[in-house]
């Protein structure tokens, strides 16, 4: 029986060139470029729910900054990148929408810690 191994890179490279397209949480402009590879690759719903997951996404991992330190100084743009990018850096559309749905699972507990403490309605 012949190996066929030479193959293998063949294959590998086929494989991640058919792979969903990821985020590079590199820089801004890769961030950027990337996102827009991403959201041109997708449907206009799954566009639209990939650009409301970013969008939740930065707006709760900020909010948690600020919480982690009691709101006692402002959040610096460097540190919410940085969480950022620790979360989203090589993930696809999907990924960042399922991350997107679990911080909102926590902006929700957030929210009734809050209620039961006293603040808010």
């Amino acid at each position: 029986m012949k190996k066929h191994y030479f193959l293998l890179p063949i294959l590998a490279v086929f494989l991640f060139a058919c792979s969903d397209p990821r985020l590079d949480m590199t820089n801004a402009d890769t961030f950027e470029k990337s996102a827009k590879k991403i959201t041109s690759s997708l449907s206009a719903q799954k566009a639209k729910d990939f650009g409301y997951a970013l969008v939740s996404i930065t707006l709760t991992e900020n909010l948690k900054l600020s919480a982690k330190s009691s709101f006692s100084h402002k959040v610096k743009d460097e540190e919410v990148q940085a969480q950022l990018k620790k979360l989203l850096d090589g993930k696809t559309a999907n990924e960042v929408i399922i991350i997107a749905k679990e911080e909102e699972k926590y902006m929700e507990n957030f929210s009734k810690e809050l209620k039961a403490k006293g603040y808010g309605n």
